[in-house]
């Protein structure tokens, strides 16, 4: 919501979040692996995902592309208000 509130266009928002995530999630890296999380077998099964997660970089670019901006933030808004709903009366 903060940066829906800096007016931040649809492109700078979706890099912002994935540099967010990127770095939120290197951070996890080594505490998943003394875990034991992260082993052979995550690995592979991360590596057959791979060709998944290309797909899905190419479809949500061509999404971001075709959607517009005022739909892009009423988007937001709503995913913002139900996921606040369900952290409420979620049991």
């Amino acid at each position: 919501l903060y940066l829906l509130a800096l007016n931040m266009q649809k492109l700078e928002f979706v890099g912002t979040i994935a540099w967010m995530f990127l770095i939120i999630n290197l951070v996890k890296v080594p505490f998943s692996a003394h875990l034991g999380l992260i082993n052979p077998a995550s690995l592979f099964l991360n590596a057959l995902l791979i060709p998944g997660v290309v797909v899905g970089i190419f479809m949500g670019r061509l999404f971001v592309g075709k959607i517009s901006q005022r739909a892009f933030d009423a988007f937001l808004l709503i995913s913002a208000a139900i996921a606040s709903v369900r952290l409420i009366w979620w049991r």
